[in-house]
């Protein structure tokens, strides 16, 4: 596939590797026929010295797109919900759109729901609660939110802001093709949101990868390299 270039957004892990860790799957899409850009997301590749909103990570992919068009992005996890934003409001830019596992839709299942609840409730009035270190992790385990747990203070107030700021309503107005790409073994972003994204969105087709669960690319990059090829001809 000649001159065919795809910009990757990657998801919420703090870490100085993340390029490391797409090495793999940017290999299977260059044997492909696919080059690819990552972009290092602020907060998550790098420090950031003050708490970010989702606007606020648009604004800077305004500055690292420029006025570029017809561009292929390739968006995971929260880079999905990133991707999607900008999507919605710069069309003109944006000609094929990949979400893998896409972030910004809330999780309305009654465990997710008894989750928040009780993550937010031990939020409030946590300070005794948490006073020992191993009780604390034990509570983040427990519902599943470590990266809150070992992230940063500016980071735990990104995260918040980010998590409070769904994409629902982004999703109708996404006028490009759209390939979603989605592990049936998803927890994180679980598996029946996928149906919600194809439902809502205009123009989008769903490839199921078996037995992966929130990071596809990475367990099955040979299949989900192959899934977006299909789509990106």
């Amino acid at each position: 596939m000649k001159n065919t270039h795809v910009i990757i957004l990657h998801g919420w892990a703090i870490s100085a590797q993340n390029e490391v860790k797409w090495a793999h799957f940017r290999k299977a899409l260059s044997e492909n026929g696919i080059a690819s850009t990552f972009l290092k997301l602020p907060g998550l590749s790098s420090p950031l010295e003050k708490p970010w909103s989702l606007g606020d990570y648009v604004t800077w992919l305004e500055e690292e797109l420029g006025s570029q068009k017809n561009i292929l992005l390739l968006g995971h996890s929260f880079g999905g919900q990133l991707a999607v934003r900008y999507a919605a409001t710069h069309p003109e830019q944006i000609k094929k759109l990949i979400l893998v596992a896409s972030a910004g839709v809330r999780d309305m299942s009654l465990r997710a729901r008894c989750k928040r609840f009780v993550f937010f409730y031990i939020a409030k009035v946590g300070k005794i609660f948490f006073s020992h270190p191993q009780v604390k992790s034990f509570f983040y385990k427990l519902v599943g939110e470590h990266d809150y747990e070992v992230a940063p203070p500016v980071m735990k107030k990104t995260m918040s802001t980010i998590l409070a700021d769904e994409i629902k309503t982004d999703l109708p107005k996404l006028a490009c093709p759209v390939q979603l790409v989605w592990g049936d073994g998803d927890t994180s972003a679980p598996y029946r949101n996928a149906q919600f994204f194809l439902n809502t969105i205009p123009n989008a087709r769903l490839c199921t990868v078996k037995h992966a669960r929130h990071s596809p690319q990475f367990t099955h990059p040979s299949e989900v390299a192959e899934c977006i090829t299909q789509f990106l001809s």
